[in-house]
């Protein structure tokens, strides 16, 4: 059976992504383009997972270069909605890595799908 996404927006968004840019927006309005790597993974129930470093990001070496690479990372899981006239994904936070993303916090992420060969 062929389900319709145009009543169902999170259709789209059901299995495993690479992420391929990331930008994000300063108090100011200024855009960062950011050199990260990353998966997303969303199901059918609502529930998503999220992992993103710096590309060359490596977890080893002294305490401070250990630190210093997961204060670019994000490791996450919780729920999530789509809001497909915003071209939004809300994720819901319900456990993380580090401090940042925060348990309970609501994150407005801001999506585009392309096709790449």
């Amino acid at each position: 059976m062929e389900q319709d996404i145009s009543k169902d927006p999170t259709t789209e968004f059901i299995g495993a992504w690479r992420l391929v840019s990331s930008e994000m927006k300063e108090v100011g309005g200024k855009i960062i383009q950011q050199d990260t790597v990353g998966c997303l993974i969303y199901d059918e129930r609502g529930y998503m997972s999220a992992q993103s470093f710096m590309s060359g990001t490596q977890l080893t070496g002294t305490p401070e270069e250990i630190k210093s690479a997961l204060e670019v990372s994000a490791s996450y899981f919780g729920t999530y909605e789509v809001n497909r006239e915003k071209g939004s994904v809300v994720h819901h936070v319900e456990a993380s890595l580090l401090p940042v993303p925060r348990v309970g916090m609501d994150m407005e992420l801001f999506f585009e799908f392309s096709v790449t060969g």
